[in-house]
């Protein structure tokens, strides 16, 4: 996706706009990583999760979760941060935007859009 178009997305997303356009650098692993992690906050009520429970949520091994959550932020779909408590620790939440292409996805996995 070009630069200027991410730029776009961007303040579009922090607008609430009612559309935002398929992010086509994204395939299903990474849709899916979004979906585990977002039921995962969710059912357990929190704001963001540790690396290595997204290694055990999605059964994978921390390099693998990594790479994931390198090409996930760069997208700006999720967002790192240190546990200033623990500083070996990384907290891992779903931004807006993220959360709004997901929105996105289970409407069109249900067959029919709808206007966010």
């Amino acid at each position: 996706m070009e630069q200027k178009t991410k730029k776009i997305l961007d303040k579009w997303a922090l607008r609430k706009i009612k559309f935002l356009p398929p992010l086509e650098s994204l395939n299903d692993s990474d849709f899916t990583f979004l979906y585990i992690m977002n039921n995962y906050m969710e059912e357990e009520n929190v704001k963001f999760v540790n690396v290595s429970k997204l290694s055990e949520l999605n059964q994978v091994s921390l390099p693998a979760i990594s790479k994931q959550l390198n090409k996930l932020e760069s997208e700006k779909l999720i967002k790192r941060t240190i546990d200033i408590f623990n500083r070996r620790n990384t907290k891992v939440s779903i931004t807006e935007y993220g959360l709004k292409v997901l929105e996105i996805i289970y409407q069109e996995a249900k067959g029919g859009t709808k206007e966010c």
